[in-house]
């Protein structure tokens, strides 16, 4: 094992093929020392700045960070804020 651990879980509703919805909540614990981690090992250096956006726009929430994801309406929400132009397709 790492120095990380991520827990979580969610759900999908498919109404029709244009309705769909869902969302879910993810924990991280050891975020900072896998940063840490991957700045120092070259085979991870790549990932250091996802890691590091991923810790942005989670809510520190004790020694966890956490992202609650929706998605609804073609909108894609982590902690409230709006992602979706960031993803294929998106306005």
């Amino acid at each position: 094992m790492g120095p990380a651990r991520l827990t979580g879980g969610g759900g999908v509703k498919v109404a029709a093929l244009d309705d769909i919805s869902g969302g879910g909540e993810f924990r991280a614990t050891g975020l900072e020392a896998l940063i840490k981690q991957a700045n120092t090992t070259p085979e991870l250096k790549s990932a250091a700045p996802f890691l590091i956006f991923l810790k942005g726009i989670g809510r520190q929430v004790g020694a966890a960070t956490v992202w609650k994801i929706r998605y609804a309406d073609n909108k894609v929400l982590v902690n409230d804020t709006d992602l979706s132009a960031m993803m294929p397709g998106g306005k």
